[in-house]
């Protein structure tokens, strides 16, 4: 292990990094271009710099950590230097099996699902990109059986010798092509978690996507398909000898999609001895995760979903197809490379309205259906309020980023959710 490390980013992947590695008595530095704020709390013998990456820094560490923000394109100068990410890093101290999960949408979802099927049976770590940072595994240290991990395109860039006893991917649609030049090159991002695959790993893949078809598979594949996995209003399934059926109409979390990410965390309890009934508890009684079409209320016979974790039109339209009723779609936020124009297709939409950085392209992909621009999200609640009729949805699922006026998705969430709730806001 070299002594003197650089880790770059600061919010909660780069400090947890950089207190994991001060802990093992490494030389450590955390830089950021902004000023780091200590929101949470930094070791007292990492050094700080801040306000800019200075080239000093970068040529006198040994091993150079990046957090998944840090665009790895613009490192290409550092040839003689050791660059990685937090997943390598977690891979190079880890001894649990580790579920690795990805895709473009669902990860989260599954991730969590996963963890709680398997902590019916097992001591399990849950983290990655899903909140926890997968270092904070060890801080403080303890031994997990399981570790299971939400992974994100960027994080997968920066892995070298990180596998995974078990390699989901979920989906792969458009996304981030505001940083990746091309959709191929996102793919091959993603693609990465079955980099170091070995013949006795698992590795799950939805055949719905052609490019995860027709792969180079060192391990055990085993393919699923959105139309079969549902039969007689069952989610079924079967691993080896091993079968489970999932009464949907038990089932508390809304919309089709949800099935598949059901499915997957079933398939690895199942193929991890968790029994059927440890299975059904977990999944019956799983009311869904905060900003992931989360119901907010219903007020004046009009009900409000919180989907600010949408950040793709991809995700926003698995959104959409979630209802029958009558949607009032509120988008906006950071463009992030998508056509929205796959959104003209949903006949349940009534009116769309935007704000932020992307509403001008959103007003021009969507042009046959006349969007509505607002100033801001506030704004963007009031006109949907102002339009919609009992027994109708207002859905705030934006298929942007929130970067241009939040912090996070979870911010930006918390946001419309206060908004809907609090009685005083003048409307």
């Amino acid at each position: 292990m070299k002594k003197k490390v650089l880790v770059v980013g600061a919010g909660k992947t780069g400090i947890t990094t950089a207190n994991f590695l001060a802990n093992l008595g490494l030389e450590v530095t955390l830089n950021d271009k902004n000023k780091i704020k200590d929101t949470f709390k930094i070791h007292r013998k990492v050094k700080i710099v801040d306000n800019g990456h200075y080239e000093k820094i970068f040529k006198e560490s040994e091993l150079i950590v990046v957090s998944p923000g840090v665009n790895t394109k613009k490192l290409k100068w550092l040839k003689d230097k050791v660059v990685i990410g937090d997943i390598e890093l977690f891979s190079w101290f880890d001894e649990s099996k580790v579920i690795a999960i990805t895709g473009t949408n669902g990860k989260t979802t599954t991730t969590y699902l996963t963890g709680e099927i398997l902590k019916q049976k097992y001591n399990v770590f849950v983290g990655g990109n899903i909140g926890t940072p997968a270092l904070a595994r060890f801080l403080p240290f303890e031994e997990y059986q399981y570790s299971v991990l939400e992974l994100s395109s960027f994080q997968l860039e920066t892995i070298d010798k990180f596998y995974a006893d078990f390699a989901v991917i979920l989906n792969i649609t458009p996304d981030h092509l505001d940083r990746y030049e091309t959709f191929d090159e996102y793919v091959q991002a993603k693609l990465n978690i079955l980099k170091n695959q070995k013949i006795s790993q698992y590795v799950i893949l939805n055949k719905d996507y052609p490019m995860l078809n027709n792969l180079t598979i060192e391990g055990k594949s085993v393919y699923f398909q959105r139309n079969s996995i549902l039969t007689n209003n069952s989610i079924n399934v079967i691993f080896q000898d091993k079968k489970l059926s999932l009464d949907i109409n038990k089932i508390k979390l809304k919309g089709r999609h949800f099935y598949e990410d059901i499915y997957v965390a079933s398939l690895l309890g199942l193929i991890n001895d968790v029994s059927e009934d440890e299975i059904k508890d977990v999944v019956y009684n799983f009311k869904g995760l905060e900003h992931r079409l989360e119901f907010v209320m219903e007020k004046d016979g009009i009900s409000y979903y919180n989907d600010s974790k949408s950040t793709t039109v991809s995700s926003t339209c698995r959104a959409v197809e979630s209802f029958s009723e009558n949607v009032i779609l509120i988008l906006g936020g950071v463009y992030k490379g998508e056509s929205f124009k796959k959104l003209l297709n949903y006949k349940n939409i009534k009116e769309i309205v935007c704000y932020g950085e992307a509403a001008k392209i959103i007003l021009s992909d969507l042009k046959k259906r006349k969007p509505v621009r607002k100033n801001n999200l506030e704004e963007a609640v009031f006109y949907a309020e102002s339009i919609a009729e009992k027994g109708e949805i207002i859905l705030f699922s934006p298929a942007c980023s929130s970067f241009d006026m939040f912090n996070s998705y979870m911010e930006r969430g918390n946001f419309f959710k206060k908004i809907v709730t609090d009685n005083n806001i003048q409307r």
